[in-house]
């Protein structure tokens, strides 16, 4: 059976990475416009100077690939799912035993859910994955006499890296499952039992995901970031496109329409299809510069 949780995490991985190609396009372009990266020295060292600010470095290292389109939505989506591929690698490893509610699960569809909002930061997902990303290799001695020493010393690390609360959590999240592991294999021994009940796991995470992702989508802030997206590429028909899908009143999507209107010439003739909301004193210089 330990073949299913490769399944599902390919699965996970497959679904992210198609929700950030569709729906969820516009997050990775507006993380990397407002973070950024430098190799250097003096850059690596103010992030050295305290503990924890090392995790945001590497936070903005991950964000620089977002310039690449679908290179940065892969490294997107590996964040999103390899919470759950390396915690029941861990589970796996300390307890022998599988996790048939999938509990692993929960985290990272509560990141994806999470994500929908472009002021979730990145640094909650590069957190988690290091954490479990050193936790991995201890987990694979067997040796109790060296593993527990090397946990203990491994999460102070972290702590150093990215401060007390990404450590403790992953704690919380490994503990967790394998506690379920422990209890699942003890009190559900058949195997066709087993099945159903990872089966219907799946079902009711599979449900209660599609039900937060519908209500918590924010098409308002999709149009503004596409409309942004398109003006910066001087696609100025796809802006009017977005601007007019746009639902309700908004002072940037009117000014990113009556630029559109100036660089497609259409202002003397559309200006006024749409209500103007700026008040008096908009000078057209502020069309001219873009």
């Amino acid at each position: 059976m330990n073949y299913i949780r490769y399944i599902i995490g390919f699965t996970l991985f497959l679904c992210y990475f198609l929700l950030l190609e569709g729906p969820m396009f516009y997050t990775p372009y507006y993380h990397e416009q407002h973070h950024l990266f430098l190799f250097s020295r003096a850059y690596l060292e103010s992030h050295l100077a305290s503990p924890g600010q090392l995790l945001d470095y590497l936070t903005d290292f991950c964000i620089q690939f977002f310039y690449l389109p679908h290179i940065g939505k892969f490294v997107f989506a590996c964040l999103l799912f390899l919470p759950y591929l390396l915690n029941t690698l861990i589970c796996q490893k300390l307890t022998r035993k599988q996790d048939v509610f999938r509990l692993g699960m929960v985290v990272p569809l509560y990141l994806l859910v999470q994500h929908l909002s472009i002021d979730f930061p990145l640094t909650h997902a590069v957190g988690l994955n290091l954490c479990l990303l050193l936790l991995v290799p201890v987990s694979l001695i067997r040796s109790a006499k060296w593993r527990y020493p090397l946990f203990l010393f491994v999460t102070g690390c972290l702590c150093y890296i990215c401060g007390w609360k990404y450590p403790l959590i992953t704690w919380i999240y490994i503990c967790v499952t394998a506690v379920s592991a422990l209890l699942a294999g003890r009190y559900i021994t058949k195997n066709k039992i087993r099945a159903v009940i990872t089966a219907v796991s799946l079902l009711v995470y599979a449900g209660v995901t599609f039900y937060f992702f519908v209500f918590s989508y924010n098409m308002r802030e999709r149009r503004i970031i596409e409309a942004e997206m398109y003006l910066k590429a001087g696609e100025w028909e796809k802006v009017m496109e977005c601007c007019r899908r746009y639902r309700g009143n908004n002072q940037l999507i009117q000014y990113f329409y009556n630029m559109a209107l100036y660089h497609t010439g259409k202002m003397p003739y559309d200006l006024f299809e749409t209500p103007q909301g700026y008040g008096s004193g908009i000078p057209l210089s502020a069309l001219e510069k873009r």
